[in-house]
């Protein structure tokens, strides 16, 4: 009977204190595992060069960054591009946006070389919102650069332009329901708009925050008709608000505070089954419209931020890899996180001496497209 009973007490000893350490050996263990991967180098290959004589740089230089890449298919893409310049007039400096262009250009990918097909450019001092392409249809808005109070919003479908309305703010992001209702999200003086369109017609105009900047379309409470998600700030901090599609229309029922950041972009990412995932310059989160909680999945490093971020299953292992710029005041990296226990590690860091990084979008395999402030065009390939 003794004997039982030390054995008994060893066993519990045994869950109490050995089994969490072994445990949490084996987690530290699976991450410093993570780490010592053998990291992937990077190839740029320059696909458009600017014409831009970099060692002679003036405040009035004209540059056009492309500041959007978005995928039509495999092999094509669409860059937003916009000639800037800056003036000087003693001490004060003004940024000068004006003459945006959508340009749809081919890539080849065995020759490592691009074309550009067609080119759509505005005259004056009017730019793009960063487009929506689905279906091979493209959607963006033209804003008036000098007062951001005006846009007019337009559908490109076999290189054909055509207007579907104006509306009085500053278009930003833009998304679309299933049966054509078209949601836009932006400001105007300082003030965030939603606007949702039916045709031409407003059928949802909402003032929330000073600005809003990005939607994401869902079934929030699984009654089978589609609502959606709005991120936006009020000053410095971030939410992201939950509308739902009511019968008498699209109304906001929650807002979910984002301490310390603000709210660039909302997507679905795979981390095991289909989970909302926010992103900000200084971090990436996790929501949970379960609870309305927000887990921080990843965390900037002291004056460092995220500004261009793909999600793509790059290894086939049924779990996203997430593709980031990430940079400080003098020097820019293409960084890839990994999901392991709860979190998201970073597997790669790798400088990109292209003086900062305005877009980046993953294309087909290990090939991702990057531009410089300059407006050059490079494919980076992971090898």
């Amino acid at each position: 009977m003794p004997c039982v009973t030390v054995a008994v007490y060893k066993e519990s000893l045994m869950k109490k204190y050995l089994y969490p350490i072994i445990f949490s050996i084996i987690i530290v263990l699976s991450i410093v595992a993570i780490f010592m991967q053998t990291s992937p180098s990077i190839k740029l290959y320059p696909l458009i060069k600017s014409n831009i004589n970099k060692t002679i740089i003036s405040p009035e230089t004209i540059i056009s960054p492309v500041i959007g890449i978005e995928k039509i298919e495999d092999d094509k893409i669409l860059i937003i591009s916009l000639d800037t310049f800056v003036e000087h007039k003693g001490e004060k400096i003004r940024i000068h946006l004006r003459n945006g262009k959508i340009s749809y250009v081919r890539i080849d990918l065995d020759r490592k070389n691009a074309e550009v097909i067609w080119n759509y450019s505005l005259n004056g001092y009017r730019i793009f919102s960063y487009p929506h392409v689905k279906n091979g249809s493209i959607i963006v808005a033209v804003v008036d650069s000098r007062t951001f109070n005006k846009s007019e919003i337009l559908k490109i479908s076999d290189q054909k332009v055509g207007k579907i309305a104006t509306v009085k703010f500053q278009v930003l992001r833009i998304n679309s329901f299933e049966d054509g209702k078209i949601l836009l999200t932006g400001s105007r003086d300082k003030c965030g708009k939603v606007v949702l369109l039916e045709n031409s017609s407003k059928i949802l105009d909402v003032d929330l925050g000073n600005r809003t900047m990005d939607s994401l379309i869902l079934d929030v409470n699984g009654d089978g008709y589609k609502d959606f998600l709005v991120s936006g700030s009020i000053f410095s901090e971030g939410f992201v608000s939950v509308f739902l599609n009511t019968f008498s229309g699209f109304r906001e029922v929650k807002r979910i505070k984002i301490p310390n950041d603000i709210v660039w972009d909302i997507r679905f990412a795979n981390l095991g089954k289909e989970k909302i995932v926010l992103f900000g310059p200084k971090g990436i989160y996790l929501l949970n419209l379960q609870n309305y909680n927000v887990e921080t999945l990843f965390k900037s490093e002291d004056n460092y931020y995220l500004s261009q971020i793909e999600v793509t299953d790059l290894d086939h292992d049924g779990f996203d890899e997430f593709f980031c710029v990430y940079h400080n005041e003098t020097q820019c990296y293409f960084i890839e996180l990994e999901y392991s226990s709860g979190k998201l590690y970073p597997i790669l860091k790798y400088p990109i001496n292209l003086e900062g990084c305005f877009a980046l979008k993953h294309i087909k395999n290990n090939n991702f497209i990057v531009s410089s402030p300059y407006g050059d065009l490079y494919l980076m390939k992971l090898v």
